[in-house]
């Protein structure tokens, strides 16, 4: 596997009909790295206006790395004050107004070269585990391997 390619995207989102994300930043006190309400128009790369169908409201780390174990630091880092929050008001993120579903998302993109086996690891420590656990969310993992 080629290292210098790889890519490593982490985050966290909330997605609903009726999520307004401003009122999530309220309640939680953290601001996101994205945000989108439903029915705001917005236009796309080829100029045309779309309209959202779905509140969403998200942290996100992303890194060019050859270790997840520095990006997965940083994410959970800035995880920790929804970790505080949750425990704090005996609460899940699911139970914020307008969540109709969450996750954590763990994605990982690298490239073959000709002789590669395609063979990918990712190690996270017990306490990275029980920090992401503490969330009550599923984690959705994504591989991708492209051959150059």
């Amino acid at each position: 596997m080629n290292l210098d390619s790889k890519k490593i995207m982490l985050g966290l989102y909330l997605r609903g009909n009726a999520l307004d994300p401003c009122d999530i930043t309220a309640i939680l006190g953290i601001s996101p790295d994205y945000q989108q309400v439903k029915g705001e128009s917005v236009p796309s790369s080829a100029g045309r206006a779309i309209t959202r169908t779905i509140g969403v409201w998200s942290i996100k780390v992303d890194a060019a790395s050859e270790n997840i174990a520095e990006p997965l630091a940083e994410f959970l880092t800035r995880l920790n004050g929804l970790i505080e929050w949750g425990a704090r008001n005996s609460s899940t993120l699911l139970s914020l107004p307008g969540v109709d579903e969450g996750y954590v998302d763990m994605f990982v993109c690298g490239s073959l070269d000709t002789d590669d086996q395609g063979k990918v690891e990712v190690e996270i420590q017990p306490d990275q585990v029980a920090l992401l656990a503490k969330l009550h969310l599923p984690l959705r993992i994504t591989f991708e391997l492209v051959r150059e």
